[in-house]
C-alpha cells in the first residue's frame, strides 16, 4: 500500500507536469499567431530601455509623431508603385526614404528610413543617402526609436543653427 506523503509527492509530480504543459501550449500559441501576423509584440530587451520594434510600420508612426510634436513638418512617404490596366504606375523614385519633412526654424529638409531586423539600405537607397547628406539635409537611418531621436535631435539642432 502507498503511503500517504508518496501520494503527496505524485500530486506535486502531477501539478508540475500540468503546468509545463500549459506553459508549453502557450508558449507555441503566441508563436503560431506572431507567425500568421496576429500579434505584434514590442519586446524589451533585459540589459536596455531600449524598446525593439518588431515591425518599421510602428517606427515610422512614433518618429512622425515625435518630429511633429517638435514643431517639425513630417508625414509617410509611399514608395513603390502599382500595376492599373497594363501600366505600371510608380508613386516615388527608387531609393526614396520613409519618412519626409523639414525642421521648423530654417525649414531644412529631413528624411528618415527605418530598417528593422538587420536589413540594410539598397543600392538606391545608399545613394539618396549620400546625395542628401552632400546637400546638408537631415538624413537619418532609424533601426530603433530612442537612438534615432538622439541622432535626429542633434542634426535638426545643427540644421537650424542652435550648435
Amino acid at each position: 500500500m502507498t503511503s500517504v506523503s508518496s501520494w503527496r509527492e505524485l500530486g506535486f509530480v502531477a501539478s508540475l507536469v500540468l503546468a509545463l504543459v500549459a506553459v508549453a501550449f502557450v508558449v507555441r500559441h503566441v508563436e503560431i499567431l506572431l507567425r500568421k501576423g496576429r500579434a505584434k509584440m514590442k519586446v524589451k530587451a533585459q540589459w536596455s530601455s531600449v524598446e525593439q520594434y518588431e515591425d518599421e510600420t510602428s517606427l515610422q508612426s512614433k518618429l512622425i509623431e515625435w518630429l511633429k510634436a517638435g514643431g517639425h513638418y513630417a508625414e509617410r512617404t509611399n514608395t513603390g508603385g502599382v500595376r492599373r490596366r497594363g501600366r505600371y504606375i510608380q508613386f516615388n523614385e527608387p531609393g526614396h526614404f520613409d519618412v519626409t519633412g523639414w525642421t521648423r526654424r530654417r525649414g531644412v529638409h529631413i528624411e528618415v528610413e527605418t530598417k528593422s531586423g538587420g536589413r540594410k539600405l539598397s543600392d538606391d537607397q545608399q545613394t539618396r543617402y549620400k546625395e542628401l547628406k552632400n546637400r546638408n539635409a537631415v538624413a537619418v537611418v532609424a533601426r530603433e526609436f530612442d537612438s534615432a531621436v538622439e541622432e535626429l535631435k542633434y542634426l535638426i539642432n545643427i540644421a537650424d543653427g542652435e550648435i
